[in-house]
């Protein structure tokens, strides 16, 4: 199943996982880009009211499963016409909710207010180079030069990621860059689909989630997250910050056309253009392996397993069902799509 996307943001999460679900929370971004002197007009992230992305329809004789196609990022400040949504669920009996994966956490964490405080240590200490190295001095001059460059242009007055490692270092830079480029997660789109279906009377929700066991003590959770943190190879980890800083020079003109051909509907223009997960990611052979990782494939194949039940089983006794996945599983050739097109399943793509 296509969960690259999935494994790639859990990067940052497995690291810092068990601290920050008593704080904020983990959100993972995807990297945009900046433009060299001699490229084409920047493209202009769209605002305003947009039509939005179109739906994916798979059809079991005259049952239908509607899929709504989520991206990162997307236009910050777009809002979006709902009234095909609405007219969907209204006629819908059940929805499938997005797929996700949930952590278990003791209540020996939880409801300890003194490991508030010990997270915030155990963050500094993972995000940190060994022995307190800076950035400058773990990576190559000429990496460090083009990194430098990105830092100069969009925070200039910000060290906080000179004492990082390279893998947050380069999330926080994409993070920042996103933002500033006029870009957001997505956040706010899953906000408004979650009010929307809120709205719509007697319409049955199901959850596809798997959990994430993080039930043991403070020390042994702490453990696990320096024990992942301490497998990235520091060779695999500059090769990571490389592709990160390397999609940030040369690739926010594609993210910027991918997030305004979502917003305004043409899904045609996402043919061709690198989504996430896409083959030959160092930062995901980083994590194949990784100490996690034989955790987090089960999770995500539980999780492809669940969805499919689910779909399949919505579309043997539903009219019409609702559901929410990544575009990554609706394009890629071997997503949750592609598996039910295997089954036997009619696709109609927009």
């Amino acid at each position: 199943m296509a969960y690259r996307w999935l494994l790639a943001a859990s990067l940052p999460l497995l690291a810092a996982d068990a601290v920050w679900a008593q704080e904020a929370g983990p959100a993972a971004t995807e990297a945009v880009a900046d433009t060299s002197a001699d490229e084409p007009l920047e493209v202009v992230v769209v605002t305003g009211r947009q039509p939005g992305p179109p739906l994916w329809r798979v059809r079991n004789g005259d049952r239908v499963l509607y899929i709504f196609p989520m991206l990162s990022p997307v236009p910050k400040d777009m809002q979006w016409d709902s009234a095909r949504i609405e007219r969907v669920l209204a006629g819908s009996q059940e929805v499938l909710l997005a797929p996700d994966v949930e952590a278990d956490f003791s209540t020996r964490i939880l409801f300890n207010p003194i490991n508030v405080f010990r997270g915030m240590r155990l963050i500094n200490r993972l995000t940190a180079n060994p022995g307190d190295a800076t950035l400058e001095a773990v990576l190559p001059p000429e990496l460090y030069a083009r990194y430098l460059a990105l830092k100069l242009m969009y925070f200039p007055r910000d060290d906080e990621p000179e004492e990082m490692r390279p893998v947050f270092a380069g999330a926080m830079l994409s993070e920042r860059i996103l933002r500033e480029e006029g870009l957001d997660t997505g956040d706010s789109i899953g906000k408004e689909l979650e009010r929307l279906i809120r709205r719509t009377d007697d319409i049955r929700q199901t959850e596809i989630q798997v959990t994430a066991d993080f039930t043991g003590s403070f020390k042994e959770v702490a453990a696990r997250a320096e024990a992942f943190v301490a497998s990235l190879s520091p060779e695999q980890e500059r090769e990571c910050f490389t592709q990160e800083i390397a999609r940030i020079e040369t690739d926010l003109e594609d993210m910027k056309s991918r997030a305004n051909a979502w917003a305004q509907g043409r899904i045609d223009q996402f043919r061709g253009i690198p989504l996430p997960g896409d083959i030959n990611d160092v930062c995901e052979a980083m994590l194949l392996d990784s100490s996690e990782f034989e955790t987090l494939d089960q999770l995500m194949s539980e999780l492809d397993r669940l969805w499919l039940e689910a779909a399949e089983r919505a579309l043997a006794t539903n009219t019409s069902t609702f559901a929410i996945l990544d575009i990554v599983e609706l394009l890629g050739e071997d997503g949750l799509l592609a598996e039910l097109r295997a089954r036997g399943y009619e696709i109609i793509a927009p």
